[in-house]
């Protein structure tokens, strides 16, 4: 414990003990050589003046005030506080007395690579006012805020944030072992985005993750629109068009039976289900059928984590009127791809709408994780993509 304070503190203060003890090499070169300098460059003054001694005083002085400001700018950059000090102005951040805030100083994250503690005097001004602002802060300052707290000294507030430069997506590829495996964990996965937002090439990659990380995994594929999965026909299961409901009822037959049998050897037998342009399929259905469908999934979402069975909807929107009332918030995770609609951001992050505002790539989103939070992300095309094909086809015949 002792030693990771030690290692926290040297993360977050390293720059303080470079620059100082660099300072104090360079006073002691000074001091030591001082008399060489005085009768060389300084004979006239040691004369009229008082000796050495008068000299070596101002000389103290003269060292003990760049020391201070040394402090002073490891403390506070100049350039920083006034970079904060215009960004107030500008998002017209202020108490009633008109007072801005400002910034006291800056110091490393050590919890956070790249990361930095902005220490600012909040004149007052509430935590929510610099939580409403975050995207502007974000904007003006080129900063990505990661938290905000309040001091235990009065109008004293920290501001947690990292650099836009350092700010990288994390890569979801079949080929990335780590966080592949940490994707198969995840039990229920909503999957939205617009046509041309990489949503296809994401669900492609998800199965890959499942079929190359989940031993002897089994895939069920529903492609209402018979497209993009449709070079997998020829396999077990696989359902597109007029046979969807079909497969739907399949998989819905082994939850039921493993609901029954609560067979633990059975259920470590893991079976994905993934339901491609799901919105597609289910108005596409009358109303009785419709309202089958919903109930079915809403029983799947609800109930099938300890079974054993994973549930993927792919969608262009997430609206709640296809789902039963609930379900949709059984969704443990969930992938939104290309640029997202206010609305959406509104439903289905509320909590980190906020910081969801970069225009993103085709095959960039953002994944929320229930319980983690949510994260920029890039869907990356695997190197060996007749492996994954091989595998997704193997894991489709099971």
């Amino acid at each position: 414990m002792i030693k990771q304070r030690i290692l926290n503190l040297i993360k977050a203060y390293w720059r303080w003990v470079l620059s100082i003890v660099l300072y104090l090499i360079a006073v002691s070169g000074i001091w030591h050589y001082r008399s060489i300098v005085y009768h060389r460059y300084l004979q006239p003054f040691c004369e009229v003046l008082w000796g050495d001694r008068l000299l070596d005083m101002v000389l103290f002085a003269f060292l003990l005030t760049g020391f201070l400001c040394l402090i002073l700018i490891l403390r506070c950059p100049p350039i920083e506080q006034f970079r904060f000090e215009k960004a107030f102005k500008e998002m017209g951040i202020k108490n009633s007395n008109g007072e801005y805030p400002v910034l006291l100083s800056k110091r490393n994250d050590p919890y956070m690579k790249h990361g930095h503690i902005y220490k600012i005097n909040s004149a007052g001004i509430s935590t929510d006012t610099f939580d409403s602002h975050v995207v502007q802060i974000k904007s003006a300052l080129a900063l990505h805020v990661y938290r905000i707290d309040l001091t235990t000294k009065a109008k004293r507030i920290l501001l947690y944030a990292k650099p836009l430069k350092y700010i990288k997506p994390t890569v979801i590829s079949v080929d990335d072992t780590i966080f592949s495996r940490e994707l198969c964990k995840l039990p229920n996965l909503l999957c939205i985005g617009k046509t041309g937002s990489g949503k296809s090439t994401a669900l492609i990659t998800l199965l890959g993750i499942y079929a190359r990380y989940i031993p002897s995994v089994s895939l069920m594929v529903l492609d209402y629109k018979n497209n993009l999965f449709s070079h997998w026909g020829d396999t077990e299961n696989f359902y597109g068009f007029e046979s969807t409901i079909d497969g739907l009822r399949k998989f819905y037959q082994e939850f039921t039976e493993r609901l029954v049998a609560n067979d633990e050897e059975r259920n470590k037998q893991i079976k994905v289900l993934l339901i491609d342009e799901y919105s597609s399929f289910l108005s596409a259905q009358d109303k009785r059928t419709s309202d089958e469908v919903k109930s079915m999934l809403a029983n799947l979402l609800n109930m099938s984590r300890s079974l054993g069975l994973k549930i993927v909807i792919g969608m262009q929107a997430g609206y709640s009127e296809y789902f039963k009332a609930g379900a949709r918030e059984q969704f443990h995770s969930i992938l939104a791809l290309g640029n997202i609609s206010k609305e959406q951001k509104q439903m289905l992050f509320s909590e980190y709408k906020e910081q969801m505002n970069e225009q993103n790539k085709v095959g960039e989103g953002y994944l929320l994780i229930d319980g983690k939070g949510v994260e920029k992300v890039r869907i990356a095309k695997s190197d060996n993509k007749g492996s994954v094909i091989n595998d997704i086809y193997e894991a489709m015949n099971r």
